[in-house]
């Protein structure tokens, strides 16, 4: 199955601020946090944003990311 790491790398808050962004930090930075999690025997490394957050989909595209779940919600 293709989801059974014994350790995730978990990335939950990552944001460039627009008048940075197409300069290359943004790949950068990920890559460094790839390394630094790869170097603490990650296996996979997963990145939570927005669904509807179309900037975020296209790079962690781009980054050769792929969708593993999806997660909606109601409020009760």
């Amino acid at each position: 199955m293709f989801y059974s790491p014994t350790i995730e790398g978990a990335i939950v808050d990552f944001y460039v601020m627009p008048e940075y962004r197409r300069k290359g930090l943004g790949r950068q930075i990920l890559d460094k946090a790839i390394a630094i999690l790869r170097e603490r025997g990650a296996q996979l490394i997963t990145a939570e944003f927005p669904t509807q957050n179309q900037i975020a989909i296209n790079f962690y595209n781009k980054m050769g990311f792929r969708p593993l779940v999806n997660i909606y919600a109601k409020e009760a």
